[in-house]
């Protein structure tokens, strides 16, 4: 089964105590100016994610329930990556993984890494993604945009 998604992605960590939220008119459209920093992000960050909404596709979450990812150990200085584990619900429990994740810039115009690139490879066939940060507020909240968010076989 292939799996293609359009759209913007926004990922919201886990923190029910603080209740800290990630809304589009109050937090993020004042600051989507400021060129987000992949590698802080990807080096200070250690809570877990979860994928809360995908504007393209508005049965994502049905079909991926309780997707959510975290660093599994120190990011590399020397390589500017990481692995994280991801997992999601399924019938049968929760499917989890592991991922190695490289930073990138989208283009030379931008001072700080603001891509995260993932080989979603299974088998021969080769499925590596960019995944812009168009916005991070560090701690709780990550807006990505990619035009296609992964193919599954």
């Amino acid at each position: 089964m292939s799996l293609t998604l359009l759209g913007a992605l926004t990922i919201l960590a886990s923190n029910p105590i603080l209740g800290h939220v990630c809304t589009p008119r109050d937090v993020i459209a004042r600051n989507l100016e400021i060129a987000p920093d992949a590698w802080k992000l990807m080096s200070q960050t250690e809570g877990k994610f979860f994928l809360v909404y995908h504007s393209e596709d508005g049965t994502f979450h049905r079909t991926y329930p309780c997707l959510n990812a975290i660093r599994n150990g120190p990011a590399r200085t020397t390589t500017k990556e990481a692995e994280y584990y991801y997992s999601h619900l399924t019938s049968s429990g929760f499917m989890r993984d592991t991922r190695n994740v490289k930073l990138d810039k989208k283009d030379d115009a931008y001072e700080n890494y603001n891509e995260f690139t993932i080989d979603l490879s299974s088998g021969a066939d080769q499925n590596v993604q960019d995944f812009q940060v168009i916005y991070t507020d560090y701690s709780d909240c990550i807006l990505f945009w990619y035009w296609k968010l992964g193919e599954r076989q």
